[in-house]
């Protein structure tokens, strides 16, 4: 296993270090691409854009963050992705601008014909731009294969008609239309969809960059966040070949022999490129993978207890792998196992024993584990969404059956209960922060709670020209409002850099404060290394230079006792359903004197106490800031998970998360491969979060065959894309740990990262 520690240069694997060094390529002859845009305006408005795929996997802080890049323009109804607006102009302008400012010789736009055709023409307001009209029926005819061959969702019949209308329009008989320069013929065909707003002109030239260095590849690829389908650059031998072996008559499948078979690919990595060679090597899962060809235990877990348990030796028959004997299963397993236990003989790890068994015990409070569908599920994901206790969900049953009566005002029992279990909750939180209940403020979640601060204090407390000093590895609720802010009122934005190991610089911090900077936003746990920045240092040297800090909890609230007046924190900001709650509730807290410099955003019912014609009066803090029926049920459900983590004890949670952790480290250095972001060498290492590679595997690719497995992971950059990006990285898996989180679910993740690696080889050599 490898540790990241330099985050200037990440040694990942050669893949990596290729699409690294061609973060600033200038390709030779961007000219020589012709560039075809399929725009479809009955395409759903951007609520319903994102990719299902993407959507079931992603948060509501990645699914929010997608969404605020676009801004609906006045319309009585919503209008198709290609024509709303995003970073404001419409969607196909920016496309069609971006292709001409990167260099492509031409760019055609194909649509619905008519009035649809003439909308576009106006929106994309580049006269260079050529529009063809799509042709359904020539494009069937076009397919030609028993299997339907899709290239990085584009059919063969797509491809073929988009190169033979090109050649129609250029009136040459050649592949591809010339041009009135050099050279005289364009040699590569780009083909994306007009709704890939994440390529941008140098992921353009990096594409062709990496196309020009692999002259053999049949086509190159460039990722970008959330979309399946990407940009495809498709060289002319391969679209000569492609023609025919339709005219060949052969199948999908017979004809594909020569040519790269289509990997399960990511969807949300933003500058990945591959080549025919490059998808050979580092991306080995073709479309089989799809039917369950790959030899892969049904449950990981299990497998590892019928390891552990001899008793429960014949379960694991359920969890063979396919074409194997159990007996083979079980001795893999057991191999890994018992060099971990070697491992831990020979160096142990304090009180390992003590916190698995503490962590046992409380797996019986949550209903999860007892469910039969997931009787053979690892869970580790809690830094995306913390499981829920018994305690909580009977919470929710009391307050929706007898609770039932909205707050304030109600002069009946009901209301009378919900109102004061609404407050109730709002001091449960506040104790549990070390606060007062008056600077507790309920919100939707961190990132409602970051742009509450941002709009409702900074937004008229800072002045133009005034400094924002946010960390590199910011999450985007910590990042994106501040960028907007930035944008709105002329403030400067400026970045903490992080030191080798991935902590804060804190002599880098302190220059920066010295140029003068007014607040300084920073999570408590990063939520991609999972490191716990000195808060109190941080907030200390702040306030010395003037300025306000801002701290994002909700990777800490899970797993460390806050106080915030020993953090020295002015604002603070957490998550309900990150701290075993439910979703739809969080907390931002202001210290008194900071929240009365506050302006309420969102107003009407609920933040006034008088209202007449002539003018309106606010409430007192916190309740200016809950603008209509607040989620009440929600906050009296936090505040029982609240009350859920007192008696576990945040001293147990942090002993238990820094055990298991450790443990985590201990098995996946047994994975060959296997790399880890971030230095956890140190004793105050990760706080239950390990992002991790393995060398040959996409990250999205490695995360699916756990999923197979049974092992819950995430993939993809985090909600963290400019510090994913910087890494030169195209994303990231990360694991993470809960109070349910027992030593068995560590060896299951760590076992079929094994085994993801050792089926992923036998894939490569059988194709």
């Amino acid at each position: 296993m490898a540790m990241i520690g330099a985050f200037g240069a990440i040694p990942m694997n050669d893949y990596c270090a290729a699409s690294r060094a061609l973060d600033d390529a200038e390709p030779r002859d961007m000219g020589a691409v012709a560039a075809v845009v399929f725009a479809d305006l009955s395409t759903r408005p951007f609520a319903f854009a994102m990719d299902p795929a993407a959507a079931d996997v992603a948060t509501d802080e990645e699914i929010d963050a997608f969404r605020a890049k676009f801004e609906q323009p006045d319309a009585d109804e919503p209008v198709a992705l290609p024509l709303q607006h995003f970073e404001g102009e419409p969607l196909i302008r920016h496309v069609v601008r971006n292709l001409f400012e990167a260099g492509v010789g031409s760019v055609a736009i194909v649509c619905e014909a008519g009035a649809a055709m003439e909308r576009l023409r106006e929106a994309a307001g580049d006269a260079r731009a050529s529009f063809f009209a799509y042709d359904a029926k020539a494009v069937a005819q076009r397919e030609g294969f028993d299997v339907p061959l899709r290239l990085e969702g584009f059919t063969q019949g797509e491809i073929l008609w988009a190169v033979e209308r090109l050649r129609e329009a250029a009136g040459e008989t050649g592949l591809l239309p010339g041009r009135t320069a050099a050279p005289e013929r364009i040699d590569s065909l780009l083909l994306m969809y007009a709704d890939e707003a994440g390529v941008r002109v140098r992921h353009l030239k990096k594409l062709r960059a990496a196309f020009e260095e692999s002259p053999d590849a049949d086509f190159a690829v460039v990722y970008t966040e959330f979309r399946p389908m990407p940009p495809v650059l498709f060289s002319a031998a391969f679209l000569q070949r492609l023609a025919a072996l339709r005219q060949s008559g052969l199948s999908g499948g017979a004809a594909c022999e020569g040519t790269p078979v289509r990997p399960v690919l990511p969807f949300n990595v933003k500058t990945a490129i591959m080549g025919e060679e490059r998808l050979a090597e580092y991306t080995p899962l073709p479309d089989c993978v799809a039917k369950d060809e790959a030899d892969l235990p049904a449950s990981a877990l299990a497998a590892v207890r019928g390891a552990r348990r001899p008793t429960d030796r014949f379960t694991a028959v359920a969890a063979r792998l396919k074409g194997e004997q159990p007996e083979e299963a079980l001795e893999r397993v057991q191999a890994f196992l018992a060099r971990l236990d070697a491992s831990v003989s020979h160096d142990p790890i304090a009180e390992l024993d003590r916190w698995d068994a503490w962590a046992a015990r409380n797996r019986a409070d949550f209903p999860f584990f007892s469910a039969p569908e997931n009787a053979g599920v690892a869970y580790l994901d809690s830094a995306a969404t913390a499981l829920q206790p018994h305690v909580v969900i009977a919470k929710h049953v009391q307050v929706s059956s007898t609770f039932d009566g909205n707050v304030w005002r109600g002069m009946y029992a009901a209301s009378a209960r919900s109102t004061a279990a609404y407050q109730e909750a709002r001091e449960k939180v506040a104790a549990f922060l070390g606060a007062e209940p008056r600077e507790v403020v309920f919100t939707a979640n961190t990132t409602h709670a970051v742009n509450l601060a941002a709009r409702g204090w900074a937004a008229h407390r800072l002045r133009p020209g005034d400094v924002v000093l946010v960390a590199e590895n910011e999450h985007h609720s910590n990042l994106v409002p501040w960028m907007q802010l930035a944008q709105d009122a002329g403030l400067r934005l400026r970045f903490i850099p992080l030191d080798s190991a991935g902590r804060i610089d804190m002599a880098a911090y302190r220059e920066l404060l010295r140029d003068g900077a007014a607040l300084v936003c920073v999570a408590h746990v990063s939520n991609i290394l999972g490191i716990e920045n000195p808060i109190a240092s941080m907030a200390e040297l702040a306030h010395r230079a003037g300025a306000r800090i801002l701290v994002d909890a909700a990777q800490s609230a899970p797993h460390v006792a806050i106080d915030v007046n020993e953090l020295g924190a002015d604002f603070l900001a957490l998550s309900g359903h990150k701290t075993f709650g439910p979703t739809g509730i969080g907390v931002l807290w202001a210290r008194r004197d900071v929240m009365a410099e506050m302006r309420p955003v969102a107003t009407g019912g609920g933040t006034v106490s008088e209202v007449s014609f002539e003018g309106v009066y606010h409430r007192q803090t916190p309740y200016c800031f809950e603008a209509g029926t607040p989620p009440y049920e929600q906050a009296i459900c936090l505040g029982e998970a609240v009350d859920y983590m007192q008696r576990l004890g945040m001293g147990a949670m942090r002993g238990h998360v820094r055990a298991m952790t450790r443990y985590a480290l201990r098995a996946l250095s047994f994975c060959e491969g296997a790399t880890v972001l971030g230095d956890q060498s140190a004793d105050d290492g990760s706080l239950g979060i390990v992002s991790f590679a393995v060398d040959g595997i996409s990250n999205e690719t490695l995360c699916a065959l756990l999923a197979r497995m049974q092992v819950a992971n995430r993939a993809g950059a985090h909600c963290a894309l400019p510090f994913v990006d910087a890494l030169g990285v195209p994303g990231i898996c990360r694991m993470s740990i809960g109070p349910y989180t027992t030593k068995e679910d560590i060896e299951a993740w760590a076992f079929a990262i094994q085994e993801a690696k050792r089926a992923c080889a036998g894939m490569r050599e059988r194709n």
